[in-house]
């Protein structure tokens, strides 16, 4: 399994992943492997996370990129159309077309390989946005629009809750770093289907996508644990005023 993150700043979007792959049914024993590529750069200007069946996601993302290569400058919403368009065209040659089976509650789709995108980057005119687009029925790679400044996918609960409760629009890409990168390490040391080291991404208005080296992502990666142990000890070291006796006087 795999978490991925996306933070929106004032001054850029964050884009962060982990890189376990998980094998084998997790209701039972399960292999991993912590060096999966998850973050990609589909044009000089987007980027993209992978969540869900990792080989056919990587196949897809190569035409994917393919597929831009004509047109370096594209921006997020024509590699959204891009990701739809190549998204349904190969999900259809290489599994046949949508379709569904009558079940006892109703029609049922058929599954095919579950397979999710964390889109960032700007439109032309200079707008952040994350997108998300999933070969789940019926989305078929329909680009949904976040519009609460963040989105995740993959484990999610944890993140959610944290950036449901941490996140507020305008704070710096420096905190979105350290905030991203804080989700993923809190919900690996919960859920082992979540872990490796984390991978990021950078996109800013008017300039190319940057991927953190593995130093840059080692210090953001500190300071997340300082962070944590910041909050741990907040209510281990915590002082309180002595609760008045009942019926006592008080001023």
């Amino acid at each position: 399994m795999s978490l991925a993150v996306a933070i929106e700043a004032s001054d850029g979007i964050v884009l962060a992943a982990d890189s376990r792959g998980t094998y084998g049914d997790p209701r039972g024993l399960t292999a991993v492997n912590d060096t999966n590529q998850k973050i990609y750069q589909l044009s000089p200007r987007t980027a993209i996370a992978l969540v869900g069946q990792a080989e056919t996601g990587a196949s897809l993302i190569q035409h994917i990129t393919a597929g831009l290569a004509a047109t370096p400058s594209a921006n997020v919403e024509a590699a959204a159309e891009t990701i739809r368009t190549l998204g349904n065209q190969f999900f259809g040659q290489w599994f046949g077309p949508p379709h569904y089976m009558m079940g006892p509650m109703g029609p049922v789709a058929v599954p095919r390989p579950d397979i999710w995108f964390v889109l960032i980057g700007y439109n032309s005119a200079g707008k952040p946005k994350i997108l998300t687009l999933g070969s789940t029925l019926p989305f078929n790679f329909a680009p949904n629009l976040s519009t609460t400044g963040f989105a995740a996918s993959g484990v999610v609960p944890l993140a959610v809750y944290l950036l449901n409760r941490l996140y507020r629009r305008g704070l710096s890409i420096e905190i979105a770093k350290d905030l991203a990168t804080y989700c993923i390490l809190e919900t690996a040391s919960q859920d082992g289907k979540v872990g490796g080291p984390i991978r990021l991404a950078i996109a800013r208005p008017n300039a190319d996508i940057s991927i953190l080296s593995d130093e840059e992502i080692a210090e953001i990666s500190q300071r997340a644990g300082l962070h944590r142990e910041t909050l741990r000890n907040s209510f281990l070291s915590s002082t309180q005023a002595p609760v008045p006796a009942p019926g006592s006087a008080q001023e």
